[in-house]
């Protein structure tokens, strides 16, 4: 990632953060704040870390892809908040996959932290 020290370093110490803050506050006014949100999957692989590592698997990423293409293409969740459509397929996908009671309960105590902690 990109991060603003990394452009003062790039820039020789010729700008500084209050530049670069200023500077790209300016580009997302002009944009009008309409920048990409994270997509479904995005949220899939952030609340799939939720479960142990031991249920983490190709086939449970292939199983949230497909759900979540699935969802996207019916008119009745376009509306829908991604994080939404991402902790239901993790869900199903967890069920397909035959994810025990236990770790699913465990998964979803976790969720708020993991959602507030996203946000901050």
């Amino acid at each position: 990632k990109l991060t603003v020290h990394c452009i003062i370093d790039m820039s020789r110490g010729f700008y500084t953060k209050e530049h670069i803050i200023e500077s790209e506050l300016e580009i997302l006014t002009a944009l009008e704040w309409h920048v990409n949100q994270p997509t479904v999957m995005d949220y899939c692989r952030l609340y799939w870390k939720l479960f142990p590592k031991s249920l983490k698997s190709k086939r449970m990423n292939a199983s949230c892809q497909y759900l979540a293409e699935v969802a996207l293409d019916d008119a009745y969740f376009i509306s829908k908040p991604h994080s939404l459509i991402a902790l239901a397929a993790v869900l199903l996908a967890a069920q397909r996959l035959g994810v025990g009671v236990a770790e699913t309960d465990s998964f979803l105590q976790n969720v708020p932290e993991v959602i507030t902690n996203t946000l901050e």
